[in-house]
């Protein structure tokens, strides 16, 4: 006896909305299937359910993506009406501290003269990631932290450490 082989569970929903059309079309009047179960009006009925549910979950998608751009357009705006605003009261406030707390501000420590600041060729993000201890697949560790500009062999990352590392990559560009 033959068996029906439906592999449903390999397709997307939008290949299973497809399938149930085609058998939809395949079932609606064959003499050899009268009265199919369940009804072809049901069948269709939870297809048409599923399309929508697919254009709503599209939908959201797209307005979710336009809604992170749109956020982050205003985050940036913020943050250049925030440099403006910290440059005026520097300018007005000079070196009373008092004046620019009141402000609402931090003060920056005096960098020490006796140490020169290391410029870093790579920005501050990546060398603090760097730093990190991460473990290699070897179950070995990253080598020190390096002070020379020699770039440094990293370990492939993926996932979620991948997108950590490129926030902080824009967050130290801003």
């Amino acid at each position: 006896m033959a068996k029906v082989k439906l592999n449903l569970r390999s397709m997307s929903p939008l290949e299973l909305e497809a399938f149930g059309r085609q058998v939809v079309k395949a079932l609606d009047g064959n003499p050899d299937f009268p009265n199919p179960q369940p009804p072809l009006a049901t069948l269709t009925s939870g297809l048409d359910e599923l399309k929508t549910a697919n254009g709503d979950l599209q939908t959201s998608r797209q307005d979710q993506a336009t809604k992170l751009n749109i956020r982050d357009t205003k985050v940036d705006a913020i943050r250049a009406l925030l440099r403006q605003s910290a440059a005026f009261v520097e300018a007005v406030a000079g070196d009373n501290e008092k004046m620019i707390l009141s402000a609402g501000m931090g003060v920056r420590s005096a960098a020490s003269p006796s140490q020169p600041r290391e410029i870093s060729p790579q920005p501050r993000a990546i060398m603090r990631a760097r730093s990190i201890c991460i473990g290699t697949p070897g179950g070995g560790e990253l080598p020190a932290m390096r002070s020379s500009a020699a770039p440094i062999r990293r370990p492939r990352l993926r996932g979620r450490t991948t997108l950590y590392l490129r926030s902080l990559q824009r967050r130290s560009a801003a």
